[in-house]
Order: C-alpha cells, then structure tokens, then sequence
C-alpha cells in the first residue's frame, strides 16, 4: 500500500521547544524529522516491498521526493526543505490526491501521514467553512467537486501532531483534523504524544503509528504435509460489509492452505476482494522451505496453471499426523497468479 508523507513546513514548526532534559536548541521540525526518521526505519525493516513519497506544504506544496523505494532517499530529504510562512491544509490535500492519481489512479489504496505541529493559522475558519459547505451539499445527495475530500482513491488518513495536549493551537484544529478524517471515509486517526514533547514521546508515538498501521503479515503456508512461513504484501485489510440485518466481518487467518491446482484459462479473471504477494520467510527451525515456482504449476489446460489456496482457521492437530477423514472439504479460494 503506497504511502505519501506529508510535511508542515510553515514557520511555526521553527518554533523552539522547551525540554528540560536537553540543552541544546530543538525545534519542532527536529522532532518532526526524528520521528518520520523512526517511521522509515520501520517500513524500511517490515515493508520493503512498499512505495513512499514526500510532499512539503506551506502556503504552497511541494513534492519532494516522488514514489520510491529508496527510504533513504526521503530520509535524506526530510533535512532540506525550505520553511515559509502559514500553512495550508486544503493545498495540500489537492497535491496529495494529484500525486496518486498521477502514479497509481484511482484502484490502489494509500495512506496519508500528514505531519504537523497542531497550527493551522489563519486558514482554520476558512476550512471550518468549507467542512461545513461540504457537509450541506453532500446532504442534499451532490457530489462537492470544490473540496478535497474524499480522495477518489480508498485511503487511510493519520494526522500526527508534534505538540503538548494542552496546547491551546491544537485544541482548536483536534476537531478540525477528527473531521477531515471523517470526511476522508477510509479510516485513520489523530496520533498526539503521551506527556511533554520530547524525543521519547515522539518517538513513541510514530513506533504507536508503525504497529497499528505499517505491521507485516506473516502467516504459514500449507501445501500437503510441506508448511513454510510467508509473508503477505501489502499485509490483508479486515473484510467489513454491511447486509441487510447484518455487518459481516472477516480476518485473514494465519493459516493459508493450497487446496489444489487449475488451470489459469479455467478461471479467467475471477473476482477478489485484494490481492497479494506471497514471500517466503527464513525459517525459524531451519528445516524445509516450500517454494513455489511458475515452472511447477499444471500447463495442460490453457498453456498457463493457477494455484488456488485459501484462508483457514488454525489447525489444532499434531504436526506429522494424517488428517482426519470427517475433516470438511477445502473450499474454492482467491487465485494467485
């Protein structure tokens, strides 16, 4: 799932902050650059198969480092951007939504970290204004072409806040940013330090950020009586749908099971609710990895074959024993290709 980092340039986030433990000068953007370092680090280590871009935003935004999978690149560039007056939000909001539906369109969900010091100036009652324009028009069933939000694109929106909880300039934009991320529709959530600002507190807060929304997927792949450890990417998103007297809900189990083989023509393009990489894992006991190769798969029908797996509930019986006769059939499931 491609991420684009968005950063508050504007010149409050050069404003000093007083830490009793530190003598040297720290500025918000220092912790700001510390705790986006920390965020890289992880996705470096758990989420190297994922796309990043940088995106500054001021009075004007701009995008400084492209989609890429060089973390190191934006960790790099996060020391060089030049900080000017007041920012703003509804900008770059519209930058972010260019830059994915330039690179990716509308089909690939992203997340949007947006990295701020809680003060929104000058524009706050401007987009007060503007939330609730949108709120009326979309009451009325027309669509708001004028704002922002919600991407065309599905998209989890965090605002991370470098600031102490009671600080009057955040306790004014909290309901501001709690909207925008109502109005987005796809999920996400304010992150605000626990205690004083400091380097531990932030810190904190983006490894918080890192575990809820950056974590891997690793699972075990099952294939007769071969298991092997694998990852999944990008990691499976909960299934939630609505019905008619029901919200139905599904997690992806631990367990993924290859029930059998067909042939790719058989199955032409079949439905999915997402679709992912399957990595092997080094492991832990060093035995016997399943690996399996393109080259391995049936060509009888089609010319091309299909391994078709599926999802189930993590089985209880002792490893090496047969399985038990009664056991319900393995059911059709999503078709890796």
């Amino acid at each position: 799932m491609p991420s684009v980092i968005v950063l508050d340039t504007s010149l409050s986030m050069c404003r000093p902050v007083q830490m009793p433990d530190v003598t040297e000068s720290v500025q918000f953007r220092n912790l700001a650059v510390h705790g986006l370092t920390c965020l890289l680090d992880f996705m470096n280590i758990n989420c190297k198969l994922e796309f990043a871009a940088l995106m500054s935003f001021s009075s004007f935004r701009e995008t400084l480092v492209p989609f890429t999978r060089d973390f190191e690149s934006i960790k790099t560039a996060l020391t060089q951007p030049e900080y000017n007056e007041r920012s703003r939000i509804s900008k770059a909001l519209e930058g972010v939504q260019s830059l994915v539906m330039e690179e990716w369109g509308a089909g690939v969900p992203c997340q949007v970290v947006m990295v701020t010091d809680g003060v929104i100036g000058p524009e706050i009652e401007s987009l007060k204004s503007d939330i609730e324009n949108h709120y009326t028009v979309t009451e009325k069933g027309i669509e708001d072409s004028t704002f922002p939000l919600p991407f065309p694109f599905p998209c989890k929106l965090h605002i991370v806040c470098i600031a102490n909880s009671t600080d009057p300039y955040l306790q004014a934009s909290l309901p501001v940013y709690q909207k925008l991320i109502d109005i987005s529709g796809g999920g996400g959530q304010v992150f605000i330090p626990e205690g004083p600002v400091s380097f531990k507190s932030v810190q904190a807060m983006f490894l918080k950020l890192s575990e809820l929304y950056y974590k891997p997927f690793h699972g075990v792949l099952h294939c007769g009586t071969l298991t092997s450890n694998v990852a999944l990417s990008p990691p499976p998103e909960p299934f939630c749908k609505a019905r008619d007297f029901e919200l139905v809900k599904a997690e992806m189990s631990n367990d993924i099971v290859i029930c059998g083989f067909i042939s790719i023509g058989d199955v032409s393009s079949p439905p999915s609710h997402s679709r992912h990489l399957i990595l092997p894992l080094q492991s832990s006991k060093g035995k016997y990895m399943l690996l399996v190769s393109p080259s391995l798969l049936p060509t009888s029908v089609g010319g091309r074959g299909g391994l078709v797996v599926r999802s189930r509930p993590r089985d209880r019986r002792v490893a090496g024993s047969k399985p038990d006769s009664t056991e319900d059939p393995p059911c059709m499931g999503p078709v890796a290709r």
